[in-house]
């Protein structure tokens, strides 16, 4: 939380939470991991259960969305606020699910043209290239099921 603090300009945050707190966490976890997924395909909406924000305006005309709540409602306010601005700046784009399926981690793509599908190219995207020309290589070559059966 402090870096996200220092990266804000906000004051240290002293989360507390508890044992009730982490299904609701695991559940809002799942919910933008889903979201992050569907990316530019659009899909479901997904509705979340309770995120209080506090928008405020500041001195100099600047709107501030802060979060409200404690332990996992903090959290999730924090979150999806953090959330909603990402996608007001661009940001939100470029957060994408690691396509391997036993991965699935979330990254930020830092590719110059978005075009990053793998949170790691020498793990995940490495094994992908490595299937897919193992695959090439057997057509190419023809397996035993694919070759042609002299009558």
């Amino acid at each position: 939380m402090r870096g996200w603090a220092r990266e804000t300009g906000r004051p240290d945050v002293h989360l507390v939470l508890t044992d009730e707190d982490l299904p609701k966490l695991r559940c809002l976890r799942d919910q933008v991991r889903r979201a992050l997924a569907a990316g530019d395909r659009g899909g479901a909406a997904v509705r979340f259960t309770s995120a209080p924000v506090v928008v405020g305006l500041a001195g100099d005309g600047t709107l501030t969305v802060e979060p409200e709540g404690a332990g996992a409602r903090w959290l999730a306010s924090a979150v999806l606020a953090e959330g909603l601005l990402a996608q007001t700046s661009g940001v939100w784009r470029r957060l994408k699910i690691c396509r391997n399926p036993e991965c699935a981690a979330a990254f930020y793509d830092r590719s110059r043209n978005n075009s990053g599908v793998w949170h790691s190219v020498r793990g995940c995207g490495n094994a992908a290239h490595l299937r897919a020309c193992r695959e090439r290589r057997r057509v190419q070559d023809g397996s035993p099921d694919e070759r042609a059966v002299a009558p």
